[in-house]
């Protein structure tokens, strides 16, 4: 049995080297991997065709006002007569508005994977309605390019190095959100998505570009309130 094994095992090691050898890899096509659309992808009946349609049928269900409701509170809008919404996203939450950015994530990709118009609609009426509390920043005492369901405390007191539960992640927010936006821009060529995201982007860099290193990396140092999701794409 050993003696078998130990063949096995030469013959092996002996045709890798010949073969290692002899391959002129130069002279073969690398296969390289390219992204291609969620338009090109067509699932047939299967769990993950089942799966589709359930976030199909959830997204249909979303309210997008009631979506909007702490977005247009912060910025004295009117909440069109909208149920508060509840859990982290729930109107005296810390974590409020990053449920936004992943609601439109999936709008996005729904409608590039089924050409549905009803999830096109409802992400281009909700980067509308962004847009508009994103215009009233300055009236409502905010710095310009701001946009969050909640005011800009949480930054300034994550500057002065606050934790959690005092605050809850505010640029892991701020990341949910911008990728939201890009995502329409991106599957819905939503040119206001994109410049939505470019005023958000000066406003972080405005506030970011005024605290040095060291204070900086203490920032991000803090659990949970320094998170900062994917904000260093």
């Amino acid at each position: 049995m050993k003696r078998s094994v130990f063949i096995c095992l030469f013959l092996s090691l002996f045709f890798t080297a010949v073969i290692v050898q002899y391959c002129d890899v130069s002279q073969q096509t690398l296969l390289q991997a390219k992204s291609f659309p969620l338009s090109q992808v067509t699932l047939l009946d299967s769990p993950f065709k089942d799966a589709l349609n359930r976030t199909c049928e959830y997204l249909s269900f979303l309210d997008a006002d009631r979506m909007l409701y702490s977005f247009r509170e912060n910025y004295g809008l009117s909440t069109q007569g909208a149920q508060a919404p509840g859990g982290w996203e729930k109107p005296e939450g810390k974590l409020r508005g990053h449920s936004m950015g992943h609601f439109l994530v999936a709008l996005a990709q729904a409608y590039a994977s089924t050409g549905d118009e009803q999830f096109k609609t409802k992400a281009e009426y909700i980067i509308t309605e962004l847009g508009k509390c994103q215009d009233r920043a300055v009236s409502q005492g905010y710095n310009t390019g701001f946009l969050s369901a909640y005011g800009e405390y949480q930054f300034e007191e994550l500057e002065q190095l606050q934790t959690y539960p005092n605050i809850w992640a505010p640029y892991y927010t701020q990341h949910k959100i911008i990728s939201g936006l890009i995502a329409c821009y991106y599957h819905l060529e939503n040119a206001e998505a994109l410049e939505i995201t470019k005023k958000m982007g000066d406003w972080i860099y405005s506030r970011l570009s005024k605290v040095d290193r060291t204070q900086l990396q203490k920032m991000w140092d803090i659990y949970i309130a320094g998170e900062y999701g994917g904000m260093n794409e």
